[in-house]
């Protein structure tokens, strides 16, 4: 084989690997903005935790962003640190506003309640809670479906008679698969699923978290979309 020969050839191979990595990002830019269609769901928001840093939620605004929820506790311990900042700005720029707490199965339901009562504030403008649920594999001893239930119950009863209204549920697939949370609990559901609708959960979704990967105006790295059922 020639020098001009193994020239073109590793040329050719050089593009080749350009394309492959355009067409990468031209998929991954694709995901980062895709949104379920706005015909068929026309409610659509998004969360956010500390992560996300600072956000301006001006900015949000226009990126069809109607409403959001963001990250306030995590167990039994752990306050976001943007909560307060977050708070404050949704109401400043005029966003519907929800508060989360991420369930942990390994800690007490009651001590996960009163850290989530002393951090969120009770206002007449705030969408119904939400409790995030994911399975229990960090623990250090397996959680049965019974200690489960009742744990997930205790808190609801706690943290809803301060916040006056249901909170939804968002179930994870691995926390459904284990404990079955939607066919015990009769609350308000949040299903998540890549893309496609999710089908894991015993009743209808309310909120379907569409994706985990969507880059929006104003947020550092991916929000959480979310959309509500029509």
């Amino acid at each position: 084989m020639t020098g001009g020969q193994l020239h073109w050839r590793r040329w050719a191979l050089i593009l080749a690997v350009l394309a492959a990595l355009l067409a990468t990002m031209v998929v991954w830019i694709g995901i980062a903005r895709w949104h379920p269609s706005a015909t068929d769901f026309p409610v659509q928001g998004m969360a956010v935790d500390s992560s996300n840093g600072e956000v301006d939620w001006f900015a949000a605004r226009t990126d069809d962003v109607a409403f959001a929820y963001v990250l306030a506790t995590s167990g039994a311990g752990e306050r976001d640190p943007m909560f307060d900042r977050n708070w404050r700005g949704l109401f400043d720029a005029g966003i519907r506003r929800g508060a989360i707490h991420r369930f942990s199965l390994c800690q007490p339901a009651a001590e996960q309640a009163a850290l989530f009562i002393s951090t969120v504030p009770r206002t007449a403008d705030q969408l119904p809670a939400m409790l995030v649920i994911d399975s229990s594999a960090a623990c250090p001893a397996p959680v049965d479906r019974t200690a489960a239930i009742a744990a997930i119950r205790e808190f609801l009863t706690l943290a809803e008679a301060h916040e006056g209204t249901p909170m939804l549920l968002a179930i994870s697939p691995d926390a459904e698969s284990d404990y079955s949370i939607s066919a015990a609990i009769e609350r308000p559901l949040v299903g998540q699923r890549l893309l496609i609708e999710p089908g894991y959960l015993s009743r209808p979704w309310q909120i379907w978290q569409a994706s985990d990967l969507r880059r929006i105006a104003g947020a550092k790295g991916t929000v959480r979309w979310l959309v509500v059922a029509p």
